[in-house]
C-alpha cells in the first residue's frame, strides 16, 4: 500500500478555521508550524469546559493566522486579537472531552474579543504544553506502541514507535 499527503493543514484555535501550510514540524503533541501548535488554543465556556462549533458554529468564521510566533485571530467587524503563549497568564482547570487538563487563561481582552466575535460568553484558553497527555496502546510488532494522535472512539490513530508507518489501533471492543 502506498500513502501520498497532498496537503497540511493545522488548526491552532481548535474549532476554527485551518490553516494550509507547506511544511510542519512533528512534536510529541502533535504538529506545529511558526512556534505555533496545532489545536494549541481553545474557547472554553465559565465552567472551563470546551467548546467547538458543534454548539457555536460561528467559530469556524474565526481565522487563524500565524505571524512571529504569536497566533493572530480575526473575524468580520474586530480588529486582530494577537495571543503569544510566552505571555504571563493565570493557569486553570479545562475539561475537554473527558479529560481535565491544565491551561491557561489568555484574559479579559482576549475573552471579549471572542465573545464578540461567536456572539457567546468565552474566554480563550492555551493549553499547558507542561501536561500533554496521551494514551499509548500495543501494536501487532514486538516492542512497539501507538501514541495516540487522533482518532475516534474505539480506536487510536497515530505512529508506531520505532518504524515508520501510521497504524490505527481499535481498542474497547
Amino acid at each position: 500500500m502506498e500513502a501520498r499527503l497532498t496537503s497540511v493543514v493545522v488548526y491552532p484555535f481548535k474549532g476554527a478555521a485551518g490553516i494550509a501550510v507547506d511544511a510542519a514540524e512533528i512534536r510529541v503533541t502533535g504538529l506545529a508550524t511558526g512556534g505555533v501548535a496545532d489545536r494549541e488554543w481553545m474557547a472554553v465556556d465559565r465552567d472551563g469546559r470546551f467548546v467547538s462549533q458543534r454548539e457555536f458554529p460561528r467559530l469556524a468564521l474565526v481565522r487563524p493566522a500565524i505571524e512571529d510566533g504569536r497566533l493572530v485571530l480575526s473575524a468580520q467587524g474586530l480588529a486582530p486579537l494577537a495571543l503569544a503563549a510566552d505571555a504571563p497568564a493565570p493557569a486553570r482547570e479545562v475539561t475537554v472531552w473527558n479529560s481535565q487538563v491544565r491551561g491557561f487563561d489568555a484574559g479579559d481582552d482576549a475573552a471579549r474579543w471572542l465573545s464578540s466575535a461567536i456572539a457567546s460568553d468565552v474566554r480563550i484558553v492555551r493549553f499547558d504544553p507542561a501536561t500533554g497527555r496521551f494514551e499509548s496502546f500495543p501494536s501487532d510488532r514486538p516492542r512497539a506502541n501507538v501514541r495516540q494522535m487522533a482518532g475516534r472512539a474505539g480506536e487510536a490513530w497515530g505512529a508506531e514507535s520505532g518504524t515508520d508507518r501510521l497504524v490505527v489501533v481499535p481498542y474497547g471492543r
